[in-house]
């Protein structure tokens, strides 16, 4: 079973276990998975980041498909909360509100396998 570095170059030998096939990792480590275990990135392992560091991100090889995080947007709904909280005078009930997260898509990602 191939392996992965739980924390890139730095710790080479704590490995994270890889599945038969692996088809995708969830981790920016994983972007360097060909030179580290022998996989192919993204013929045998796509990978997906998030927050989208483009600054980073887009200078990885391969360039790293990533989940923006709507920065602005997640300030403007907190400040808003925090507004209508002090014009209330009261705290606001929880309640979960969903932001448009878009997806970068770069060199990271490869076609699904057939079946």
């Amino acid at each position: 079973m191939p392996h992965l570095p739980a924390r890139g170059d730095q710790e080479p030998a704590r490995a994270v276990p890889l599945p038969e096939p692996a088809r995708a990792v969830p981790r920016p480590e994983a972007a360097r998975a060909d030179r580290l275990a022998g996989i192919d990135v993204p013929a045998d392992l796509s990978v997906v980041g998030y927050d989208d560091q483009e600054h980073m991100a887009a200078f990885l090889t391969p360039p790293l498909t990533s989940v923006a995080l709507p920065h602005r947007a997640m300030g403007e709904a907190a400040a808003r909360l925090l507004l209508d909280a002090i014009e209330a005078d009261r705290t606001p009930p929880a309640t979960v509100r969903r932001l448009a997260c878009p997806v970068v898509s770069r060199a990271s990602v490869g076609p699904a396998p057939t079946r």
